[in-house]
């Protein structure tokens, strides 16, 4: 959980003070020193639980933490919490952090300057819809220090003291950072290609996919990149499995399809570990390079897979060897690269829709405005 209780300040004789994000272990051990219940420690927690959350879903991922880090960075302005939800109870806090709009910062605090950029920043941040906050940490950090730079504060970046003062206790951070420092194989041609690839990090063998594309495209997916991943096979006529991934903007039909065909015909160790480490971890990054400076890694994204992407993967897995060959290898492939684009044909027709919806839900809002006037 990201929320006070689990922000910690240590003395560092280097930096100063040190910012640190702990939870699970410690958290629970300061809990239980406390004598806190679990009932008790969980009502602590709803201010801060995203809507998601509060439905329980069982496959989270980061932005549920970035609603919260909007909440803290709000609390941090202003002093108080956005939502009121009246007397503390989970029916409450469940209305509030569905239905409740979050007020202008300059409405709870007049005293405080708030740049226009920091205010939508934390705005998006605590947007209802999971698609609409900022999709990762990094866009947040990218967007802080461009505001920084316009209010002239000194141009030390943000992200290099960031990685001085914030310690965040996680191993996808850790892998992540791992990502950064890669370079293009000399065995991949220079191009606009997309495979997969097993990372060897500190932490172990990673699951991780990477592309090379135009460095224009790279920057568009710089911040609010919505993704997609599946999982597309025919295994009744042939074990293969389409990994497909979709980047794509809420508000625009720009888009990039990647995939790759992972073949358990082969008996492929590689592609069977791939699979494994899917299945087992959970998640993976997306590693993109631009075709102008392919020497290095120009942008990471971290993508999450659902509870039951994992299971499918591990049932092709185990039951790979019971799957009978009915059809060639290029057949397959055709009819899986037909069921990829049906998918994405869908996925533009929904954003299609879903902003043609804003679209109008905004001009009848002024329309009632008019009226009034």
């Amino acid at each position: 959980d990201i929320k006070p209780e689990n922000i910690f300040f240590s003395e560092d004789g280097k930096f100063g003070s040190t910012v640190k994000i702990l939870d699970f272990g410690i958290a629970k051990f300061m809990t239980e020193r406390t004598g806190i219940k679990l009932s008790e420690s969980f009502i602590g927690s709803l201010p801060y639980c995203s809507p998601e959350y509060m439905e329980g879903r069982k496959v989270l991922d980061g932005r549920s933490d970035i609603y919260s880090l909007g909440i803290i960075m709000f609390e941090m302005l202003t002093g108080k919490h956005p939502f009121s939800p009246g007397v503390q109870s989970f029916e409450n806090w469940y209305q509030v952090h569905h239905f409740q709009i979050p007020p202008d910062i300059k409405e709870i605090n007049p005293d405080v300057k708030v740049p226009e950029e920091l205010k939508n920043l934390i705005k998006h941040c605590l947007s209802k819809e999971v698609d609409f906050r900022p999709q990762n940490v990094s866009s947040i950090l990218n967007t802080l220090n461009e505001i920084k730079q316009t209010i002239n504060i000194p141009t030390e970046s943000i992200l290099a003291k960031q990685q001085e003062s914030v310690k965040l206790i996680s191993a996808v951070s850790l892998t992540a950072k791992e990502c950064w420092h890669q370079t293009w194989p000399d065995s991949k041609p220079k191009g606009v290609i997309a495979f997969p690839c097993l990372l060897n990090t500190q932490q172990g063998l990673f699951p991780t996919f990477w592309a090379m594309l135009p460095r224009k495209e790279i920057t568009t997916f710089l911040n609010t990149t919505s993704t997609l991943t599946e999982f597309i096979s025919k295994m009744n006529i042939y074990p293969m499995i389409l990994w497909g991934i979709i980047l794509y903007k809420e508000d625009s039909t720009f888009h990039r399809c990647l995939s790759y065909y992972l073949d358990l015909n082969t008996n492929s160790n590689k592609i069977d570990r791939i699979i494994h480490k899917l299945s087992e971890i959970g998640y993976y990054h997306l590693l993109l390079f631009s075709l102008e400076e392919p020497q290095e890694c120009s942008h990471v994204i971290t993508i999450h897979l659902n509870i039951n992407q994992r299971k499918e993967l591990l049932f092709y897995l185990e039951n790979r060897h019971t799957y009978n060959v009915l059809m060639s290898k290029e057949q397959v492939k055709t009819k899986l690269k037909s069921q990829y684009e049906q998918l994405r044909v869908r996925l533009i027709n929904n954003i299609i829709n879903r902003n043609k919806s804003k679209k109008n839900k905004l001009q009848n809002i002024i329309s009632l405005i008019k009226s009034k006037i």
